[in-house]
């Protein structure tokens, strides 16, 4: 039985919901809705490219997730995503007692209207664009029929086969070490382990190399981690809203009295807001620390291997390893220390911008 497509409609930036059919069957059946096009709100005060499940960011590129879609019940599960065409794939769970039951979305206005500070009717005439809905129903059985490995039968395999169980394990570890991470920090943790990769493969004979590369891509994996702790901080408070709340109350400030209470209120918001602007900042250049620190490394990774290969092309000398040994280990060393004092920025700054959120 082949896939179905049970409906297509519009999704209209609007906030008004649509829904799938009824979905009857899912002892028999499994449901996806797809979703795919691209969403954009301009005015004064908002400037925001989103797809299904990404906001475009001040660079261009598109690694930030937004809330700017509601569902109900709630939101399926993600299965597949097309960047480049702004296609996503989500799988809808089945309930509990089996009932037919509806899944609907729309764009959430409330959350521009918490975000800029503007009023509905605002946040209206800024959206444009369209996203199309489509509901697919796949058999069960086509799923089913596929057979799946049973352990007891690799047991027995053959080496191939207990090699190609070895490399989904492998993939599994790839994928749970990089979950959580946003797509641009997976790409740069893929390109340092592929150099590093390539690095130890021409310099076999150098043993000792082995480890440091190994440190390196550790040290890697802690310094992406920091950076993403970095950005999920700063999105506790929208840097935007808060300058612009800020300005407002430096205009605010200049007619009011010296010692008056309204002024002396002012100031002291005024003053919360500064610190928290400074926060932001510490934390934007903290990130910048580390995504230069990520590039440090790479760029350590080729130079080594180039000198390896390089020697290895050319029937000269291998390089001395001691030599190598010591400029791979004071990259080692540094690699630690920032990401020591990066850890202990973040936690302070952490803390801070989580208390002036409950305050501002």
């Amino acid at each position: 039985m082949p896939t179905t497509e049970i409906e297509r409609v519009t999704l209209e930036p609007s906030g008004v919901r649509i829904a799938t059919p009824p979905l009857r069957d899912f002892t028999r059946f499994e449901y996806r809705i797809v979703l795919e096009g691209v969403f954009e709100a301009r005015s004064s005060y908002i400037d925001e490219t989103f797809d299904a499940l990404y906001r475009r960011g001040a660079n261009g590129e598109w690694t930030e997730r937004h809330r700017y879609l509601a569902w109900n019940p709630h939101a399926p599960e993600i299965v597949e995503e097309d960047l480049n065409r702004h296609r996503y794939v989500f799988r809808v769970p089945p309930t509990g007692n089996h009932d037919a039951h509806s899944v609907d979305v729309r764009v959430d206005l409330d959350r521009f209207v918490d975000q800029y500070l503007l009023q509905p009717s605002e946040v209206r005439a800024a959206l444009g664009g369209r996203m199309t809905m489509t509901v697919l129903e796949i058999p069960l059985s086509a799923s089913a029929a596929t057979p799946r490995p049973s352990w007891a039968f690799l047991a027995g395999a053959s080496l191939p086969a207990a090699v190609a169980v070895g490399g989904i394990g492998l993939i599994l570890r790839r994928r749970m070490a990089l979950r959580g991470l946003e797509p641009d920090i997976q790409n740069s943790l893929g390109r340092i382990a592929h150099k590093a990769r390539a690095a130890a493969r021409h310099g076999k004979p150098l043993l000792p190399l082995h480890a440091r590369f190994a440190a390196l891509q550790q040290g890697a994996h802690a310094v992406a981690r920091q950076m993403q702790d970095l950005r999920s901080a700063q999105r506790l408070l929208d840097r935007r809203t808060l300058a612009r709340e800020t300005e407002t109350l430096r205009r605010r400030l200049v007619p009011l009295a010296p010692g008056d209470a309204a002024r002396t209120e002012a100031e002291a918001t005024l003053s919360e807001k500064q610190k928290a602007l400074a926060r932001l900042d510490e934390m934007k250049q903290a990130e910048e620390v580390c995504a230069l620190r990520l590039a440090k490394i790479e760029a350590v990774l080729d130079a080594a291997c180039l000198t390896l290969r390089s020697a290895r092309s050319t029937a000269q000398a291998a390089p001395s390893e001691e030599t190598l040994c010591r400029e791979l280990d004071a990259e080692v060393t540094a690699l630690h220390e920032v990401e020591r004092e990066l850890a202990e920025r973040r936690a302070t700054q952490t803390q801070l911008l989580n208390h002036l959120g409950q305050r501002l």
